[in-house]
């Protein structure tokens, strides 16, 4: 039984420094928190680091959703075929929108705090509630 590695390309040498450059964010992010890794602070709080994680990802999503509702709702049958796959890429886009929340509250692990811990003021409880109902549809459609 013989073992060879894999062969190693240019583009798995890319891959490997995206990994790791990603995966060195993400412990400058937990480790020194959100002004370390995004250089924000208390005069620009949340500026294009929101607008690229969250948003992004509501972008990717927007689209299954407004294509389901055309089918479902208002009846637009030659869509149809297309549906599986829009709602796909939605619960993919509002995956993505989960990981990015889990960065911006810094605690990943309060992430059930929400459901039980009502805070109707606060902007991320009302993005929190969302994104779980929004994911919930998506997991449910058929």
């Amino acid at each position: 039984m013989s073992f060879s590695l894999p062969k190693l390309t240019f583009w798995k040498v890319v891959a490997g420094f995206i990994l790791a450059a990603g995966v060195w964010a993400t412990w400058i992010r937990f480790a020194h928190g959100l002004g370390a890794s995004t250089n924000l602070n208390d005069d620009f709080p949340w500026g294009l680091w929101i607008g690229f994680d969250v948003l992004c990802g509501v972008m990717l999503a927007a689209g299954g959703f407004t294509l389901t509702a055309a089918v479902h709702i208002f009846n637009l049958e030659r869509f149809r075929p297309i549906i599986r796959p829009t709602v796909l890429t939605a619960f993919l886009g509002y995956a993505l929108v989960v990981v990015a929340l889990l960065f911006d509250l810094g605690q990943p692990f309060r992430i059930w705090h929400p459901l039980v811990m009502w805070n109707p003021r606060s902007v991320m409880f009302e993005v929190a509630w969302c994104v779980m109902l929004y994911n919930t549809v998506l997991a449910l459609e058929p």
